[in-house]
This record gives C-alpha cells, sequence and structure tokens, in this order.
C-alpha cells in the first residue's frame, strides 16, 4: 500500500537536523511516512495527522520510541517524507505523542548515553 504514496519532501540532516523535520511534519499535521537512510540501518517514522503513530528499523527489532531516540542521535544520512492517504496506511499505534514531548524524552536519552559513555573512561 505505502507504494501509493507520493514523495513529496526529502533533504540531508547534516542541513535540516531530524527534529527540525519532525516538527515541520507535526505542525503540518501530516499522514505518511518518513524514511531515513543512515549508516545504521534504513528507518520508518509513520505519522497520522502530524503525531508519530509507529516506528522502526528495517533490520533491525528495537521499541518504537528508542528507534527515534537512536535516530536523534546521529546526525548523517538522508531523509524522504512519502504524503499518503489515511487508507493507504497500515497504522500501528505504538507510539501517540506530541512531537514537543518526544524530543524532550530524545534529548534526556542522548544526555544519559553521552553521562554512561563518560562514567566508562572514568
Amino acid at each position: 500500500m505505502l507504494s501509493k504514496c507520493k514523495a513529496t519532501m526529502s533533504g540531508v540532516l547534516k542541513q535540516i537536523p531530524l527534529p527540525d523535520v519532525l516538527q515541520l511534519l507535526s505542525s503540518s499535521k501530516r499522514t505518511g511516512y518518513l524514511k531515513i537512510i543512515s549508516t545504521y540501518d534504513t528507518a520508518f517514522i509513520l505519522f497520522k495527522d502530524g503525531r508519530i503513530n509507529h516506528a522502526y528499523f528495517e533490520n533491525n527489532k528495537h521499541d518504537p520510541k528508542e528507534v527515534i531516540f537512536i535516530l536523534m542521535t546521529s546526525s548523517s544520512g538522508k531523509f524522504e517524507f512519502y504524503k499518503c492517504k489515511e487508507e493507504n496506511m497500515d497504522f500501528k499505534n505504538t507510539i501517540d505523542i506530541a512531537i514537543p514531548f518526544l524530543l524532550m524524552q530524545a534529548a534526556q536519552y542522548e544526555d544519559e548515553i553521552s553521562i554512561d559513555i563518560e562514567m566508562d573512561f572514568d
């Protein structure tokens, strides 16, 4: 069904960071999916009316929120957003969270990771 979706936006994460992309899709209440190609894996974030509905990696198993947190720690890769009609999406409803709150959680997650790394070198 996703093949019926139309690519409407693309870019490079070094030029447009993921938090900015997420906020844009949220504020414009988009329905579709964001495909992120990084060195780690290809990820998909599904949106319904501007809210993240589900996220997953193509080849690695992670909790949907963890997928987003992992993506937030990387500034490399490229993204493409595909606008879809709701009937062409297979929504999982694993995440239903406002983007600003999710971004705060992701920043906290990134801080915790950096603290763990610093403690490992002591």
